[in-house]
């Protein structure tokens, strides 16, 4: 095939050779060749970035992983509804159809995403990496955040996220006003931190079972605070962290709340290890 016969089967819909995506671009898989015919393979964009080690543009990635959890919500609300009309013994026509297409649209954005992933740094040098850390909650964390250069120190990174303190207790949203933190990153912190807790084995369970256990002993069989919720919160602070620093490493920039000592440090969160 030529490379205007290429350039035509592309037009017509022909898939990429590394994903089976619909194909956008061509490429000589040999640079220093030049054009041959029939060295030509077919490529969606996410992959011909991957190959040159460049990363999709991050509001793309933000739009797509924002897109899939709305999906995700309005699946559930369906399935919610249909099973509620169930027990009322009422038909819902069309409604498993319905179903199937909302679950085919996840299906469909979810491995966008990870075609956007392919080319991303820190994904793939700890995200990836860290057990219990999918490729949504990692595309999540990567588009909300933007870069870690951005925040000069990690207590920025916590207030961004919802994570900081206001008169000893965590913020909350005043009605009328705007909060001054990224609300879509403070749901995804949480995510992260439950599904450490649903994780068995990983270190952010070990986490939490030790600050649950620490505020119960602490504060006694009847709290102000859940020790449910202030055990999740901190797990998802000390991974924050973590992220911070392993994002700042993996670029080469000075990290200055990572030293020797402080527990968990990145590495940690590998496979569990302490």
């Amino acid at each position: 095939m030529d490379k205007a016969e290429l350039k035509q089967a592309i037009a017509d819909g022909l898939r990429c050779q590394s994903c089976y995506e619909l194909a956008t671009d061509i490429h000589r898989p040999d640079a220093q060749q030049g054009y041959i015919k029939g060295n030509m393979v077919p490529l969606c964009v996410p992959c011909h970035q991957a190959i040159h080690g460049n990363e999709a543009k991050l509001s793309d990635l933000k739009l797509l992983t924002r897109l899939y959890y709305e999906q995700q919500g309005s699946r559930k609300r369906i399935a919610n509804r249909v099973r509620a009309y169930g027990a009322l013994d009422i038909p819902v026509p069309m409604a498993e159809s319905a179903l199937d297409d909302t679950k085919a649209m996840e299906e469909t954005l979810k491995r966008y995403v990870i075609q956007l992933l392919k080319g991303n740094g820190i994904y793939n040098a700890w995200l990836k990496h860290v057990t219990g850390i999918g490729p949504m909650l990692g595309a999540s964390l990567i588009s909300e955040m933007g870069s870690a250069e951005r925040f000069r120190c990690v207590s920025s990174l916590w207030h961004y996220a919802g994570m900081h303190v206001v008169e000893g207790e965590a913020p909350r949203r005043k009605r009328g006003q705007k909060a001054n933190w990224n609300a879509a990153l403070r749901m995804t912190c949480w995510k992260v931190a439950s599904q450490f807790v649903k994780t068995n084995g990983c270190l952010g369970r070990q986490l939490y079972d030790q600050y649950k256990n620490y505020y119960i002993e602490r504060d006694g069989p009847e709290p102000k605070w859940q020790p449910h919720n202030r055990a999740l919160r901190r797990v998802a602070k000390d991974f924050l962290r973590c992220l911070w620093a392993a994002w700042m490493q993996a670029e080469n920039l000075p990290v200055t709340e990572a030293r020797k000592g402080t527990w968990p440090m990145p590495g940690d969160w590998i496979d569990g290890k302490r």
